[in-house]
């Protein structure tokens, strides 16, 4: 079944959001990333900017075992998932499952927040107001969608960007986890 998700992080975020999406490849084979996305915090203590963006992926998992595959990543990242406060915290990891479709097309957010709405109208219009770059591995992510591919053979992560009538593969990264 094809995922939507939303990540978000104020805490390291370059290098939070790295390693998310590399462990997010390792665990789902091919993950497909929107632009990233610069916003400012709402509703969360603290005024540093989060990175956001929108993440699609296939999985057979069902929700709930979907549910725990991405808490076990915030925190791993450093998370705590079990503090009162969790909710309005900084974080350095926030996986959130947005919608869940048997094709890709479908697949919308299932709500309607400054966030996502930045990071649809990003995604939608092809010219972020607001991006942030990760590099991973040499390879640049952020400023236009790409896909992310997880080879279970050899272990190595492709980066390979989408672009306008095209697929350029920009190189093999080797992603720290």
């Amino acid at each position: 079944m094809w995922t939507l998700c939303s990540i978000g992080s104020n805490i390291e975020p370059i290098n939070n959001t790295a390693l998310a999406l590399t462990r997010l490849a390792r665990l789902f084979g091919q993950v497909q990333l929107s632009p990233l996305v610069r916003t400012r915090a709402v509703a969360v203590t603290g005024q540093q900017d989060f990175l956001n963006a929108f993440i699609r992926f296939e999985s057979d998992a069902s929700d709930f075992e979907l549910k725990q595959q991405l808490n076990a990543i915030e925190i791993d990242l450093g998370r705590d998932r079990s503090h009162r406060d969790s909710k309005i915290l900084p974080r350095p990891m926030d996986i959130d499952i947005l919608d869940r479709q048997h094709t890709l097309a479908r697949l919308k957010p299932n709500e309607s927040t400054p966030y996502l709405n930045a990071v649809w109208h990003a995604e939608q219009s092809g010219q972020p107001d607001q991006t942030w770059s990760v590099e991973v591995g040499g390879v640049l992510l952020g400023q236009v969608p790409a896909t992310i591919d997880f080879d279970h053979t050899t272990g190595q992560v492709s980066v390979v960007t989408q672009q306008t009538n095209r697929v350029e593969h920009r190189g093999k990264a080797s992603l720290a986890s």
